[in-house]
């Protein structure tokens, strides 16, 4: 919250205590959208507001969304090494949590040839229980490259997505191994999707790049060449 002037958010917050059930002041300040983080062609000021089923095992039921994922490498949110510029922390104790922290010199690949946000998409309504897009969690906050843009099919917990809410965001519910999840990057421009890179540069990504190509660009230290594309 400090580099995008929202100081008086950043002084409220407790960083000791979870964001999810962190207390009554935490959770006031996890539902106040910043526009930074909406893309005006979703639904700027989304949440995540648990659907009445799910009310009772959350006492944090409201949650900022926001479109920009961070990128965790090519297949699925856990793979062997540190393969990516981000890696997965939990929500569930963060009073104790290591970040996974990657400086420009580990990525060899190159910055401008690295990915480090992707857009994602929102469930098209605030009270159903998909969490994708989630920013203020571990696992909703994190894309990976396991097929190229707006394709493929996500992988996600059950009951954190759910794929007949659109057909053009379909989601496969799994178990809770996050071995097992992935995310695919989606926008509704149309054509491709905004993507950030480790070099500050942001670039529109079209759907038609090669899987393989998309997959080189999400890993930092791979020593393979990029295509183009």
């Amino acid at each position: 919250a400090d580099f995008y002037s929202q100081w008086n958010v950043n002084a409220n917050y407790n960083s000791g205590t979870p964001a999810v059930g962190g207390g009554k002041a935490n959770r006031e300040l996890t539902k106040l959208p910043a526009s930074l983080y909406y893309c005006p062609s979703d639904k700027p000021g989304a949440q995540l507001r648990f659907s009445a089923a799910q009310r009772g095992n959350y006492t944090s039921w409201g949650m900022v969304r926001g479109n920009y994922l961070v990128n965790v490498g090519p297949t699925r949110y856990y793979v062997a090494g540190r393969v990516a510029p981000f890696g997965m922390i939990s929500a569930s104790n963060m009073t104790n949590f290591i970040p996974f922290r990657t400086n420009l010199k580990g990525i060899t690949d190159g910055s401008s040839k690295t990915l480090l946000m992707a857009e994602a998409r929102f469930a098209p309504a605030d009270e159903v229980d998909d969490h994708r897009t989630l920013m203020l969690s571990d696992y909703g906050s994190f894309f990976t490259a396991a097929a190229p843009p707006n394709s493929g099919t996500d992988r996600f917990a059950n009951p954190w997505c759910d794929g007949s809410l659109d057909n053009s965001m379909p989601c496969q519910t799994t178990g809770t191994n996050p071995a097992d999840w992935q995310l695919i990057a989606r926008s509704r421009h149309p054509g491709g999707v905004n993507a950030a890179f480790c070099d500050g540069a942001v670039k529109f990504v079209p759907d038609t790049i090669e899987p393989g190509v998309w997959q080189e660009l999400s890993t930092m230290n791979s020593g393979n060449p990029v295509g183009a594309w």
